[in-house]
């Protein structure tokens, strides 16, 4: 008797389909040069039929690698506190907006007073006459038939509805009024918020000089111990215990290096600009 084993058959309604699936243009491709090779009466055909062949599967390519620094760098900060507060306002796109928002009301508003005024309007037209039958002309006009013809104009506009237009003023300067509250609240809440996030850098400044100080005091108290343990002074417990503690603080100053590059980027999102460049 055998030992091994048996797979029952397997009845479906899709028993009767192909199980082999179409061809990729990749494999059609491979399995043509896997042929043997072709007589040469059959060659033509075969040379048309790879000519006419979709193009292969492309090939893939390996990723490019991703370097990734071991320890965080702290970004340089080239820019003064005044030449930042000047960038917030000349280079920050709400501020430029509420500007030209301004400017364009304060333009209506004087327009709007313009239009107010009495319109005075001196013009010339000219007329171009064709000459007309003798028998179709006036008797007073035949004189001027055909004979192009200059008239001089005169156009006065009185402005009736003076409300109508005092009201465009009035609306044109609040709207100028408004938008020029609107730019000093925006200016405000810039230079607040930019003073909020100097106050967060200059506080993460500090400690990543903190920690940096605690990690020195710990890497020589790591020395002394490390002797101290070779002498047998020590056990191995406090050993592990300061390294640890050199962990905690190198991990919270690099946490303090993240928060100061944060900062930095918020100071850039608010002039719109690099610092650093």
């Amino acid at each position: 008797m055998r030992s091994g084993f048996f797979l029952p058959p397997v009845f479906s309604r899709s028993a009767a389909l192909p199980l082999l699936r179409r061809p990729t243009p990749c494999s059609a491709v491979l399995s043509l040069l896997r042929r043997p090779v072709p007589a040469p009466a059959d060659l033509p055909r075969t040379v048309r039929h790879l000519r006419h062949a979709p193009s292969p599967c492309p090939i893939p390519r390996p990723n490019p690698p991703i370097s990734v620094p071991d320890s965080l760098e702290r970004l340089p900060l080239s820019w003064s506190e005044s030449m930042a507060l000047d960038s917030v306002i000349s280079n920050n796109p709400m501020l430029t907006m509420l500007e030209a928002e301004g400017n364009a009301y304060r333009a209506k508003a004087e327009m709007d007073k313009k239009m107010s005024y009495p319109m005075l309007g001196i013009g010339l037209q000219y007329s171009l006459i064709g000459k007309k039958p003798e028998d179709m002309s006036m008797g007073s006009m035949s004189g001027m038939n055909g004979k192009d013809m200059f008239m001089p104009m005169l156009k006065i506009s009185l402005p009736i509805f003076r409300k109508k237009y005092n009201a465009q003023q009035r609306e044109s300067k609040h709207y100028w009024k408004s938008s020029e509250l609107k730019y000093e609240n925006t200016m405000n809440q810039l230079q607040a918020e930019y003073i909020r996030i100097t106050q967060q850098l200059e506080d993460a400044a500090r400690k990543i000089d903190l920690y940096q100080k605690q990690y020195d005091l710990s890497l020589a108290t790591y020395q002394l111990i490390v002797r101290e343990f070779s002498t047998g002074s020590t056990t191995l417990t406090d050993v592990i215990q300061v390294e640890r503690q050199m962990l905690d603080y190198h991990l919270k100053k690099s946490e303090a290096i993240a928060e100061y590059n944060t900062q930095i980027a918020g100071i850039e999102k608010l002039i719109s600009t690099s610092v650093n460049e």
